[in-house]
């Protein structure tokens, strides 16, 4: 990430935290509303790209589905939970991975 995107993520941090309206919280920072809203899609974009966890791969072994996350993470789940719900589980995780380390 470089020096301009690092500028624009604490923007969006600082008016995430405001609990401002996006006009209200530029409008008194000076910042052109259409400005603002280019980096903070600009942003999401990236986020959504790199905020996934690699897990590896799923393994059924006796009768449980073992995850293992690149963070360290390890769980181990009957092999009758469904896909979506491993999927849900997974998920769950990742959010909450990103929400202690603070990415957008």
């Amino acid at each position: 990430m470089n020096t301009k995107e690092k500028h624009w993520e604490d923007v969006v941090r600082t008016w995430k935290r405001s609990g401002s309206t996006q006009d209200d919280f530029c409008r008194a920072k000076g910042i052109a509303i259409s400005t603002f809203r280019y980096w903070k899609k600009r942003l999401e974009v990236a986020g959504a790209e790199s905020r996934f966890v690699r897990v590896a791969q799923e393994k059924v072994l006796r009768g449980k589905v073992s995850i293992s996350f690149d963070t360290g993470i390890h769980m181990i789940f009957p092999a009758t939970t469904s896909n979506e719900q491993l999927g849900r589980i997974i998920h769950a995780v990742n959010e909450a991975l990103c929400e202690s380390t603070g990415t957008i």
